[in-house]
């Protein structure tokens, strides 16, 4: 895997994803950024007192958070929808830590196929 990137803004993250300048990275998500591409994403607000997202904050929180651990990354459309991902974003945000996560821009053809196509380039470490 590539070197490890510090997210800033949401806006240049955001970008980075529409323009296709990364297929599958690792990025360290800081709460404020995790704050702000939530606010850009427009996530559900329920989220934010959601029990599955406050149990991912405590382990951010704590030091138990392992992306490698988690079975799907974070997931992107080129148009910068967030597909799966959401409530660990929010957790990002609510944790307090800044926390590595890895990050998916899903292609044309594996969004048409689904899931299961997104999932089989994972396992087969196409990144």
């Amino acid at each position: 895997m590539s070197e490890i990137r510090i997210c800033n803004s949401a806006t240049a993250f955001l970008d980075d994803v529409a323009f296709e300048r990364f297929k599958y990275r690792r990025f360290i998500f800081t709460p404020e950024f995790a704050c702000e591409l939530a606010s850009e994403c427009e996530f559900e607000s329920s989220y934010w007192n959601d029990e599955t997202v406050r149990e991912l904050a405590y382990a951010m929180e704590e030091g138990l958070w392992n992306p490698d651990r988690s079975y799907f990354p974070i997931v992107f459309d080129p148009f910068g929808v967030c597909l799966d991902g959401a409530k660990r974003i929010v957790a990002c945000a609510l944790s307090g830590k800044p926390v590595q996560m890895n990050v998916l821009v899903a292609t044309d053809k594996e969004l048409s196929a689904g899931r299961d196509s997104i999932l089989a380039r994972i396992r087969r470490g196409a990144r």
